[in-house]
């Protein structure tokens, strides 16, 4: 969790390493072999795919859900945003929360187009949430 705050965060993959060095010294925790660049990497991707799991699982189980996407463009490149609002039983009872799918490059902001990416979205989702343990 705190390898991916830093990430999030703006650190560079290659000064995680000495910032959970400093981090144990400042809480006179030895660190004896921190992490590389590329365990880092690692930690990134599958904490990646374990909350597209999670918002699968949270969808699967759901009463009621609300999609949404939106389009923008940045120097002639087009994105969409896709987004869930679902009911939880996660933080008490009646509990809401939204949750991004990601934001992916896309030809248009056609209908048709924004039908396509959700259609990729689910079956992403329904895929890693089928194959998991």
């Amino acid at each position: 969790a705190i390898t991916r705050s830093l990430v999030l965060a703006g650190c560079a993959r290659d000064l995680v390493r000495s910032v959970l060095k400093a981090m144990g010294t400042a809480f006179g925790v030895s660190v004896p072999k921190p992490m590389s660049r590329r365990t880092v990497g690692r930690v990134m991707l599958e904490g990646g795919i374990a909350s597209q799991i999670q918002v699968a699982h949270e969808i699967n189980t759901t009463q009621a859900i609300t999609i949404s996407s939106d389009g923008m463009s940045h120097r002639h490149v087009d994105f969409t945003s896709h987004h869930v609002a679902l009911r939880t039983t996660q933080n008490g009872p009646d509990a809401h929360i939204v949750c991004l799918l990601g934001m992916d490059s896309s030809v248009n902001h056609t209908a048709d187009m924004q039908v396509e990416g959700w259609k990729e979205k689910v079956q992403t989702l329904t895929s890693l949430y089928n194959e998991s343990p």
